[in-house]
Formats: C-alpha cells, sequence, structure tokens
C-alpha cells in the first residue's frame, strides 16, 4: 500500500552499522582534529563521505564494499 516493492528492509540498519563501524575505524586511522583546523580539502572530504555513506545506505544499487573502497581512498589520500 504505502510502497510499491516490498523489498528487504533488513539491509538498511545493517548498512548503518556497518558503515558507522568504517567511518569511526577510519577517523581513528586519521587522526584527531578540530574543525577550527579544517582546510577546503578537509570540507570536501566531509561532503563527500557523508553523500558516500548516505548513497550505500540508501540506495540498493550501490553496493557496500564500493563505498567501503571510495571511503578508505578517500581517506588514504589525506594523509
Amino acid at each position: 500500500m504505502f510502497f510499491d516493492d516490498e523489498g528487504a528492509y533488513w539491509h538498511i540498519p545493517v548498512a548503518v552499522i556497518l558503515g558507522f563501524l568504517l567511518l569511526l575505524f577510519l577517523l581513528r586511522l586519521s587522526g584527531k582534529r578540530t574543525v577550527a583546523q579544517f582546510n577546503m580539502y578537509d570540507m570536501i572530504l566531509t561532503f563527500t563521505v557523508g553523500s558516500v555513506l548516505s548513497s550505500s545506505i540508501i540506495l540498493d544499487n550501490v553496493a557496500f564494499l564500493d563505498a567501503a573502497i571510495a571511503l578508505g581512498s578517500g581517506f588514504i589520500t589525506r594523509t
């Protein structure tokens, strides 16, 4: 009635938990920085990470492994 396609919705909470753990791990690896120390690259990376993580959670055609590789490569170029 409310949804046209009754798919499996269990992937959303699993993707949220896995994405949060991956992001927490990558942030621990990159070190602590405050918002006052952000440069333009850090702000762009922040917006990109949010976009990639939300796409991996919401969209069915974005695999979590693809999002993990994208997030990891973003943090690798930062260091």
